[in-house]
């Protein structure tokens, strides 16, 4: 009897095991989670991107002899912190970002690295600019005001070139930098207010100056909120003017 009563419970254990797989089937089936991952991982893996989240497309990068694969390293690395793309996500995405020479580069890398550190470094090996200290140099040396560029545009993007020539470079040298190829009657106009050499004192009195000629740019001359009075009106006053300073003469004669 109570060797029955085992072999119920041991078909009733079965059951219960057969049971659970049964639901980790459909489960999968209805939820399939990433190569590779056990039910708990699955389970255990958070929740995120709720709602009508959209995922970013990654840069392209090809390979170009213009383009810069430490900017489109940057660009990638960006886009894979917001989908929250961890370290295997990004490596199976780069494949997928190269077109053109690079993707035949990619085509004929052997062995393909198994980290995204180690395909980064072999992408910035292949495709990193000849001497590319120099050349961001040259670029933040070189960068002028254009004629009709906003001042703030100009600003930032030489405030971007500085970070990525230096990111240590103190404030004074970046102010240097910014003046070097401003505008020379808005430098004229803006240095000798300076209290400080740091780019937050710059900045506030470029916006004011940049303020202020916005207001003086919508102001409106006097001839144009006035209208001229019509020429009958005009001849009318005229002789109105004329009649009185008659009237005023014969009164003092006949006095």
């Amino acid at each position: 009897m109570a060797d029955g009563q085992q072999r119920e419970e041991q078909l009733g254990g079965e059951q219960h095991e057969q049971d659970a797989d049964d639901r980790r089937l459909v489960r999968r089936a209805l939820h399939p989670g990433p190569a590779g991952l056990n039910d708990e991982e699955i389970q255990a893996a958070p929740l995120v991107h709720v709602g009508n989240f959209k995922e970013r497309d990654p840069p392209i990068f090809r390979g170009l002899p213009h383009e810069d694969v430490m900017e489109w390293s940057y660009q990638f690395q960006r886009v894979s912190a917001f989908n929250q793309w961890g370290p295997d996500q990004q490596l199976r995405h780069i494949e997928f970002s190269l077109e053109g020479v690079a993707a035949r580069w990619f085509s004929g890398l052997r062995p393909h690295p198994e980290t995204i550190d180690g395909m980064m470094g072999a992408l910035q090996a292949a495709f990193r600019h000849h001497n590319y200290a120099l050349e961001l140099e040259s670029q933040l040396r070189s960068r002028k005001m254009g004629v009709d560029e906003p001042v703030m545009s100009y600003c930032y993007d030489i405030i971007y070139l500085c970070s990525k020539v230096d990111p240590t470079m103190a404030e004074e040298r970046k102010v240097q930098f910014i003046f070097q190829n401003m505008e020379p009657t808005l430098m004229q106009k803006v240095f000798p207010q300076m209290d400080r050499m740091d780019t937050t004192e710059l900045f506030r009195r470029l916006q004011a100056h940049s303020q202020a000629a916005l207001i003086a740019g919508r102001s409106i001359p006097v001839n144009q909120i006035l209208p001229t009075p019509p020429a009958s009106s005009s001849g009318h006053i005229a002789r109105y003017c004329t009649s009185s300073n008659s009237g005023r003469k014969s009164g003092a004669q006949s006095e």
